[in-house]
């Protein structure tokens, strides 16, 4: 077996948080006392006979009616939210409809009907609404409550500040978050990138085209899909033993993230420890989100 490359990028904040909330690198937490987690995160409860935590992993990707040039109103809002429960991952997941669950994902446009109905047309993953901003917050409030739950996605500064734009409690969601986990951040170290990475390119790195996704549900759902392709590789680069439980747990992380991709694969391509900027594309009309290969990173 060739050696493994050095790691020169070192483990960030959400490399830490991502372990901790899926069981992995449990040691470096423990040894540290969890002082190395944010104070919100340090008494999360265990899910019984697992180390992962019991927590809603919420990913968010907002846009305006101006992200699609003078096409829809640009007062409007697209809000895409994917949900997924870590309780939901303590049951072996067997069948596509069991891991095609896991995942429960909305989409929600407000002021423009025109831009509702072409978003009911496009998005793939789960159902669209329009309703009033007001009720946009009061629909991610209802899926979130009584629950710990952190926030994830690649542009969450920016999302935020649009959530806070719904209503005048809207910003408590943010606010109320256990953590905001910036998955290309994550990234960055389990995938040794130098510089942070786009999110057409983090996608891509794992099989997902999207040169033609253009709504916010679709980035909201498989970057959710995305992550747990990545937490496997961090996980593998943890060196934590693995037990039995871990790998079925592992097996379900798999099995929801590649859910229904007939060419899906654990692929172990040869990697550099430092790889080229994806090519960004502007026009979201020109993106294309036809079905490709999922490739799973090896470790390095």
């Amino acid at each position: 077996m060739a050696p493994c490359q050095p790691r020169t990028v070192p483990l960030c904040e959400e490399n830490l948080v991502l372990g901790h909330l899926l069981g992995y690198r449990y040691e470096a937490v423990r040894q540290s006392g969890g002082t190395i987690l944010p104070e919100k995160l340090r008494h999360l409860e265990k899910l019984q006979g697992f180390l992962m935590r019991d927590v809603l992993l919420v990913s968010i990707d907002i846009a305006t009616g101006r992200d699609f040039g003078d096409r829809f109103s640009p007062e409007s809002f697209s809000i895409g939210i994917s949900v997924l429960d870590t309780r939901s991952l303590t049951k072996t997941i067997e069948t596509d409809q069991e891991a095609e669950a896991t995942i429960q994902s909305y989409q929600d446009v407000t002021k423009d009907i025109g831009f509702s109905r072409w978003a009911w047309q496009t998005f793939r993953y789960g159902k669209t609404t329009c309703v009033d901003p007001d009720q946009a917050a009061r629909n991610i409030t209802w899926l979130t409550a009584d629950r710990n739950y952190v926030l994830v996605g690649s542009e969450l500064q920016r999302d935020c500040e649009l959530l806070k734009q719904l209503s005048f409690s809207s910003w408590k969601i943010a606010d109320r978050a256990c953590f905001k986990l910036d998955i290309l951040r994550a990234a960055q170290f389990s995938l040794q990138l130098t510089h942070r990475p786009s999110l057409q390119y983090f996608l891509e790195t794992f099989g997902i085209k999207c040169k033609r996704l253009s709504l916010p549900g679709d980035y909201a759902h498989l970057t959710l899909r995305a992550m747990l392709l990545l937490a496997v590789r961090d996980w593998k680069m943890a060196d934590d033993p693995f037990t039995e439980v871990d790998r079925r747990l592992e097996r379900n992380l798999l099995r929801v993230a590649t859910q229904k991709f007939r060419s899906a694969r654990i692929a172990s391509p040869p990697v550099s420890t430092e790889m080229p900027l994806a090519e960004v594309i502007e026009d979201k009309s020109e993106r294309d989100d036809e079905e490709e290969p999922w490739v799973l990173m090896p470790p390095v």
